[in-house]
């Protein structure tokens, strides 16, 4: 089975960011009986969806895997639902506000992933974790949504899910008030990326 791993690139001035780290630790590990492929996302709305298409159309993977950072969340979360709504500002300042992804593009798209079986297998193993039913509108939910349009077109019988992660504890660490804020260790992020391939197979 193949399976392409995305992750965002450091944002806006941080040096780390958990997505890309934990999705490019797990590929150069490797997962007995797969075959992985990583590519960094940068946040520039006009690159997102070439790049991820690009990466499909090269790899033609089985299922796609897109992380990103979600800094105010404790958990890793499993998201059901991408939309195809944008608003925000990206690393090139341009901003984007309630505009659609993809102009002919359905209304969104719902993760077919066994996501509760993803999160029991999660905090089984002492990861916390839950189903979130918001990506946002931001470049999380862009390339989930864009990843899902293009297979659709492309690989129907290929899958995608999205997985935000919280901050690192590093990056928790450098905030002025860290004693507000949740932290992952990006061990335990390179854990729940791996027991989530196994499950998937499942």
């Amino acid at each position: 089975m193949k399976i392409l791993l995305a992750g965002y690139e450091p944002l806006f001035g941080d040096t780390i960011n958990p997505s890309i780290e934990s999705v490019k630790a797990v590929v150069n590990k490797g997962v007995p009986g797969f075959t992985l492929h990583a590519v960094e996302i940068p946040l520039n709305f006009r690159l997102i969806g070439p790049i991820i298409c690009q990466a499909i159309d090269e790899f033609c993977p089985d299922v796609v895997i897109c992380t990103g950072l979600a800094s105010n969340r404790p958990a890793i979360s499993l998201e059901r639902v991408a939309v195809n709504v944008v608003s925000g500002t990206d690393h090139l300042d341009l901003t984007l506000v309630e505009e659609r992804i993809i102009a002919d593009g359905p209304p969104a798209y719902m993760c077919d992933l066994p996501l509760l079986k993803m999160r029991d297998v999660l905090l089984s193993n002492g990861i916390p974790a839950h189903i979130s039913d918001s990506a946002g509108t931001h470049g999380c939910n862009y390339i989930f949504y864009y990843a899902a349009h293009h297979l659709a077109r492309t690989l129907p019988n290929s899958k995608v899910a999205f997985i935000h992660m919280p901050r690192l504890p590093e990056q928790v660490a450098r905030l002025p008030k860290p004693e507000q804020y949740a932290s992952m260790s990006l061990s335990l992020d390179i854990e729940a990326l791996c027991l989530i391939i196994g499950e998937i197979v499942e």
